[in-house]
Parts: structure tokens; sequence; C-alpha cells
């Protein structure tokens, strides 16, 4: 029984209803008759719970509307109201079975097959046995109310609230639903609003609205055996399970699959690039480590002795080797009288002064290392020991010198490298040139030079400061290796902005996306609502496709990181090597970026009032 008390409705100063008195008739088909804009589907909203903004009483089945909160009003539309409306509103997407079905989910006293069951009747006694799988969107417009009444009937509803059903329908439609209509309200109330006399026809009793009150046009009396014949409202308290709520997601998730797919491709670039960014720490550590050991010469460095200096060699020699930083410091001397020979083939040198290793390049091989007993002789040399230069490195070859005693000395090293020095000139390890200045016995005054080794690459510029500040100045490769260090810096700073920009367009995109899914589903807010889901059904039903979107996207990211990978290995030479902290990043950013944007974005959505959900398009 539906009964108004005293209602009165105001839309701003405008009175719609004045203490207005009236009671539907049960077991019968009611008629609101009018012109659109006449309030009609005003008291429609009032009677469905969609508006609670009246004073006076809306007494439905013994429950008084006025006071009820939202979840309360979910579960009255739940046990008593099925909505036939005129644009259908059903779910795009979903089959016709699926759309009645979604008419019982909060049934949780049924199982699946009983639902899926009941469905299956209602349509094929509405006369689509043959549509009942069949994707909603190909269905005619007669079809498509089959479906919405079968939807209001699923859940044994008590009351039938019907806006302009027939509106979107030809004739011979239009008097086919009505007649289903009026054999329905054989035992339910059955209220229809409406504004085409044909409808009319069909009614048991017809009403108007004039001058802000209920006026019948059309009485009916119900016999006595139609009185008898109420129902009563179900006490079935609606809950939405677990699986249902994941298999509606995952329902959800497929149909708007490529609007996810890309939101969450954009949203696992950027995650991808980012996590990528933060772990080419290792990359950068792998390209100097392999820097240094191609050029472990830049840290031999030397200084020059000059005799008018007031400092002494044995002060420099002294200040070089006490810094911590340094090691392997030894004086350097001018060497006379060395011959080198290969083979049959032999090379004099007159005369041969410490080596600037600073201002050498190396055009075939490597430096000489420390105590390995390798040697890098210039090209000049090498043209004279062998015809093609290059057949000499890795040979053996004889450095012979004497001392002041005309004693000779000789000893055997391996040729490493071939400079591009002009002069005949040779590099030599420093354990075989320290052995060398050994056996010809040469006094610290006679010295040249001093050579080190910086201990560590990263101090080869600290260390060349650290003297510069007490007025000794060191050959080195200082400005190459700060070079080196800005611009590989650079390059990864750069790198690491992008990294967030992409991020940043990655968030931007996703939420445009996102953001166009929930415009499209206003209508699907409205209709869940309708049929009794509350909004913390609704956020289960969203959370469950949040989830979805976030595995997509982390699954994703994971494989875009992989390519990445692949990408810096051929750009680099080297993988990312992202370590454990990384995935467990890359796993807890995507899910936490999905559901930020989906979570701001749906909020609007999911707090839509039901009316202006379904007004929208």
């Amino acid at each position: 029984m539906i009964q108004l008390k005293n209602l009165t409705k105001k839309f701003g100063n405008t009175d719609i209803y004045i203490n207005t008195n009236y009671t539907f008739k049960e077991n019968a088909l009611t008629c609101f008759y009018g012109p659109s804009g006449s309030g009609k589907s005003t008291l429609l909203n009032l009677v469905a719970g969609f508006d609670t903004d009246f004073d006076g009483e809306i007494q439905v089945n013994e429950t008084n509307l006025k006071g009820l909160n939202i979840n309360q009003l979910a579960k009255y539309r739940f046990q008593n109201i099925g909505f036939v409306f005129q644009e259908y509103n059903l779910l795009k997407g979903y089959t016709a079975a699926e759309n009645v079905v979604m008419g019982i989910h909060l049934n949780s006293e049924l199982s699946t097959d009983e639902k899926t069951k009941k469905s299956i009747k209602l349509l094929s006694d509405l006369g689509l046995e043959k549509q009942i799988n069949q994707k909603i969107d190909t269905l005619s417009g007669g079809q498509k109310q089959r479906v919405s009444i079968a939807r209001a009937l699923i859940n044994d509803a008590t009351i039938i609230l019907a806006d302009e059903p027939t509106g979107a329908l030809d004739e011979k439609t239009t008097n086919e639903i009505m007649t289903i209509l009026k054999e329905i309200s054989a035992n339910k109330t059955v209220i229809v609003i409406t504004h085409d006399d044909e409808v009319v026809d069909f009614a048991d009793e017809v009403i108007e609205l004039q001058n802000e009150n209920i006026v019948i046009k059309k009485a009916y009396t119900p016999e006595l055996s139609q009185m008898e014949n109420t129902q009563q409202a179900k006490i079935a308290v609606p809950k939405l399970q677990g699986k249902t709520t994941f298999g509606l997601s995952f329902k959800n998730s497929k149909i708007h699959f490529f609007k996810y797919f890309m939101a969450a491709f954009v949203v696992a670039l950027g995650v991808a690039a980012f996590v990528g960014s933060l772990s080419t720490q290792t990359i950068t550590n792998k390209i100097i480590a392999d820097f240094e050991e191609k050029n472990f010469f830049y840290n031999i460095g030397q200084v020059k002795i000059d005799k008018t200096e007031e400092k002494s060699a044995v002060g420099v020699f002294d200040t070089i080797n006490e810094n911590p930083n340094t090691e392997n410091v030894y004086y350097q001397y001018s060497l006379e009288n060395i011959s080198i020979s290969y083979n049959d083939n032999t090379v004099s040198i007159p005369q041969k002064v410490p080596t600037s290793i600073a201002n050498e390049t190396v055009a075939y091989g490597d430096m000489p290392r420390a105590n390995t007993g390798e040697v890098a002789i210039s090209a000049s040399i090498a043209n004279t020991l062998v015809k093609n230069i290059t057949d000499i490195l890795g040979e053996d070859i004889t450095l012979t010198y004497k001392d002041s005693d005309g004693k000779e000395f000789s000893t055997t090293v391996k040729v490493c490298g071939i400079t591009n020095s002009i002069f005949q000139d040779f590099i030599i390890s420093s354990d075989n040139e320290k052995e060398i200045y050994s056996n010809l016995g040469y006094a610290t005054e006679n010295a040249k030079m001093i050579a080190y080794t910086v201990k560590d690459f990263d101090n080869i510029g600290t260390v060349t400061q650290q003297l510069k500040d007490g007025d000794i100045y060191a050959l080195t490769r200082t400005d190459e290796v700060k070079v080196f260090k800005d611009s590989f810096v650079s390059l990864l700073t750069l790198f690491e902005i992008l990294s967030y920009i992409i991020l940043g367009i990655g968030m931007l995109i996703s939420s445009v996306l996102v953001y166009k899914i929930s415009i499209e589903r206003y209508k699907e807010i409205g209709i869940l609502s309708a049929l009794g889901y509350t909004k913390s059904n609704i956020k289960s039903i969203f959370r469950g496709e949040q989830i979805c979107f976030s595995v997509l996207a982390t699954v994703m990211s994971l494989c875009l990181l992989f390519f990445v990978n692949i990408f810096y290995k051929i750009q680099f030479g080297y993988g990312i090597s992202a370590q454990p902290l990384h995935f467990v990043l890359l796993c807890v950013l995507n899910p936490l970026l999905v559901w930020g944007v989906a979570y701001l974005i749906n909020l609007k959505l999911i707090n839509t009032p039901a009316v202006q959900a379904l007004k929208k398009r």
C-alpha cells in the first residue's frame, strides 16, 4: 500500500504538491496522466525514495520514507520497488539475462544457478527465449523494454514504477508492453507515468495533478477477491556477496577493457620509466667502473721538478707521499743510450726524458699497468721493428741500457700498446721503470719528475686540487675526468627528468581515460541505485575493477621494465640491474597511482544522486 499523507513538495519557491493525500490502489494499474513538467516524475521520485526533500508522509507497506537514510532507502527499493524506464536503462555490454539478474544479485538467499534460472524463465515468459544470451545493444526497443520488465519482476517487487514506459515505442509495441503491465497488475501495484492517451486506456485508475493536488479522473473500486490478493513486501536483507562482486567487477573490466588497457599502459609506462631511472645507479657504477678499467692510467699524475723553485724535490715528494689518497710515489729520471730489440731489429734511443702520460694517447692497445712488465711504444719505434705496427702487440721486446760504469742491463717486457707519439719514446710499467732507475743508481738531485698514482678514480680531481693549494702543479687528466663525469651525470639527470615527465604525462592521460570511462557510467550508477545497491555495494564493485586495473598496470609495467632493460643493454651495454626494492616499488607504485586516480574520479560518480545519474547521457 502506498499512502500520501499531507504531502508537500517544493522546488525553490514553486509549489508542486500542497498537503496532498492519496492512496494508490493495490493489485491495480494506476496511470498518473499529464503533460511534461506537471509533477508526475516528481511523485515517482518521491515514492522511489530518490527524493527525500518533502514535508508530510509517504507510507509504503508500513514503511515511512521520511527520515530514512541512504542505505535504508536502498534496502527499501530492493525489498519493494521494480522499475521500468522510458529509456530502458539497461547495462551496455551485458546480455539480456545478465541485465535481468542484476535485479536479484543482492538476494544472497538464492544461489547463482537459481537466479539464472529465474531470469531465463521470466525472459521466456515475456517472449524473449531466443534473446536470452544476446547483448542488450543488439535488441529492438520493444525487446529492451521486455528485458526491463523482467528485471523489475525478478526480485518479486510488490510495486512496479513505470516512467513513460512506452515513450520510445511504436503503437504496436506500446500495446504489447501495456498488456504485459496490465497482466502484472493483477497481483502487484503498478504505477505508470504517462502523457499518452492510448496508455490511459489500460489503466484501472487515472489520476492527474491539479492545483498542487492529486485528483482522480477515473476511479477504481477493487473487488473483495482482489483486495485479499495483496502481496506482502519481502523481508530479505540485501547483501552483495564477494564472488558476485568480483564477477561484476571483472565483467565491467572486460566491457571497458580497451580504455582500461590504454589507461593502464600509460601508467605502466610512466612507472617503468621512473623505476628504470632509479635503477640507473647500477649502470652508472658499471659504466664508471668500465671507464676506470679502460683508462686506469688517468689515475697517474706527474709533477715536474723545477730546480729554481724554493720548494725542494724532497719536500714535494713528501707532500705527495703523505697524501692519504696517493700511492706508488717515485722519482723519474732521464735515460740515455737505451736500445729496444725485437728479433733482428734494434732501435737506439740516445736520450729519453720522462714521458708526460697526461699528454699521451694510445692508438692501439692499452697503456702499461703497474707490476705487469708491460710497455707501450711509440708508432715510430713500432714502424722500425715490424712492417705492420699492430703485429708487435702482445710480443716480448728487450730493453738494454748501461750504468755509468758501463755495466749493461737488460729487461724483457711485453708490448701492450702503441702510442701516437711522433718521437722515439716508450712508457714502461712502474715496476720496470723503478728497477731501471735502481740499476742505474740515480741520485734524487737528478730527478726530472715525481710520479704518483691516485688510489681512487673519484679522487683524481681532489688530489690535483690539494696539490695545487700547496703550489704543486701536477700533470693529470683531471679535466677529462671532470668532463666525462659531468656529461654522464647530465645525461642521467636528463633521463631522470624525462622519467618524471613521462610519469606525469602518463598520470594525466590515465586520468583523462578513467574520467572518460566514468562519465559514461553515470546511468549505470543510477540503475544500480534504483535496484537497491548501496554506495558501499557500488564502491565494492568499483574496487574490484580497480584491482583488475592495478594488476593489468603492474603486469604491463613489469613487461615494459623488461624492454627498458633491453634498451639499456643496447644503448649502454648494461642492463638496469633493478634491485628487489625496485620491483617492490614498481608493484606498490602502480596500484597506488591507479587507485589514486580512480578513487578521485569515481568519488564524484558514486556520490551522484540516482535521479541525476539516470538523466546523464
